[in-house]
Order: structure tokens, then C-alpha cells, then sequence
């Protein structure tokens, strides 16, 4: 299932920095969570858009072992 659709979420921190909630949406509407710290100056919507080609792969490998059977 290929991710369709994210949020993200951000507090930014005394020291300019953000902690982030990135929400991942698959066509079936399953959310996929993920929390991190960036520091300050960081591209934070680019390190949320950069992680979907990843989670895509990790999900379309799921799916196939799921299918097929893990060996």
C-alpha cells in the first residue's frame, strides 16, 4: 500500500529546535506514526516527504511477504 497522504505535526522547543509527529496515510487510510527531534534549521517538511519512498518500499515488502509467505 503506497502512502497517499501525511501530517505533520511540530512544537518548537526553547532551543529552536522542533519535536515532530509525522502521520502517514496508505490508500486505506492506515496511519503509520513517526516521532523525531530536529534540530534547529532543519528542513523539517523535507525529512518528512524524504521518508516516504522508504516507508513505501517497507510496506510493499510487507505486503509481498504477507502474500507469498515470509521465508
Amino acid at each position: 500500500m503506497p502512502i497517499v497522504s501525511h501530517l505533520t505535526e511540530s512544537s518548537q522547543q526553547a532551543n529552536g529546535g522542533h519535536n515532530v509527529t509525522a502521520r502517514y496515510y496508505d490508500q486505506d487510510g492506515k496511519e503509520y506514526m513517526l516521532s523525531f527531534y530536529a534540530a534547529a534549521g532543519l528542513d523539517v517538511e523535507g525529512m518528512v516527504t524524504a521518508r516516504i519512498p522508504d516507508l513505501d518500499e517497507q510496506l510493499a515488502q510487507q505486503e509481498f511477504e504477507a502474500l507469498v509467505g515470509a521465508e
